[in-house]
């Protein structure tokens, strides 16, 4: 029986150690061997725009579609060029000037063909990676937030009588990473936490806690980013452009 004990008590130590080694390795590494290299999610483009009666709102962009790649970049290199226009009557060229385009993005399951809910909002579920426990956050934003239309150029080829348009060019519009991975690389984000998280074991191997929560971490991560995957799989992002006329803020 003690031999049996002793061999238990072997074996819990060597699995503690294997658990611990993982964070030695470099956690960007280690999460990538864990999910498919090829492709972890793509996604489909859609972009809506809203507007009232005082001006017509027209944005597209050529391109429809983005994949995800393993590079380590820290910032989301998912171009989506917008270009299109504001049509207005020449008599409230001066009111519509004073308005701005702002930008705004959803992500809806594109299987289901309902919007059973934006799958680009998550809740916080632990405050680990400095986040506030039940608050939400977006895993995807827009390069830019708002956009004057006063910026707009004239468009000398429209020649309808009595309106102008000003045209909307933003070939450099991008999706990047949300406020959820503190608008960096989640591989590059989580493994700042988890290095501060070891070192702080490291330099205090007695204490319980440290420990618990440096695997915590971990732990915490690889769900966290497996939750990211798999809900931005098979969706459609929307990309909201609005046209508005007061002081409407973003967030």
């Amino acid at each position: 029986m003690k031999f049996i004990r002793k061999k238990k008590h072997i074996v819990g130590i060597f699995a503690l150690l294997a658990f611990i080694s993982i964070g030695s390795i470099g956690f960007s590494s280690w999460i990538l061997s864990i999910e498919q290299k090829e492709e972890l999610f793509s996604a489909d483009i859609n972009i809506a725009t809203s507007w009232n009666a005082t001006a017509i709102l027209n944005v597209t962009s050529t391109t429809n579609s983005i994949s995800s790649d393993t590079t380590d970049s820290n910032v989301a290199n998912y171009k989506v060029p917008l270009e299109g226009g504001v049509i207005f009557a020449n008599d409230i060229e001066e009111e519509v000037k004073k308005g701005k385009l702002v930008f705004s993005l959803d992500a809806i399951n594109k299987s289901s063909k309902e919007v059973d809910g934006d799958k680009n909002k998550v809740k916080a579920t632990n405050n680990l990676f400095g986040r506030t426990n039940e608050e939400t956050y977006s895993y995807f934003g827009t390069s830019l937030k708002e956009f004057n239309v006063s910026n707009l150029v004239n468009d000398p080829k429209y020649d309808l009588s009595g309106y102008s348009k000003l045209n909307l060019s933003l070939e450099d519009f991008s999706i990047e990473y949300g406020d959820y991975f503190n608008n960096t690389n989640p591989q590059v984000f989580y493994d700042g936490y988890i290095t501060t998280y070891k070192n702080n074991y490291l330099e205090n191997r007695d204490n319980k806690e440290a420990l618990n929560t440096y695997l915590e971490a971990i732990n915490q991560a690889k769900n966290e980013l497996r939750d990211f995957f798999n809900s931005l799989n098979n969706v459609t992002l929307n990309i909201n452009v609005e046209l508005v006329f007061d002081d409407k803020s973003t967030n």
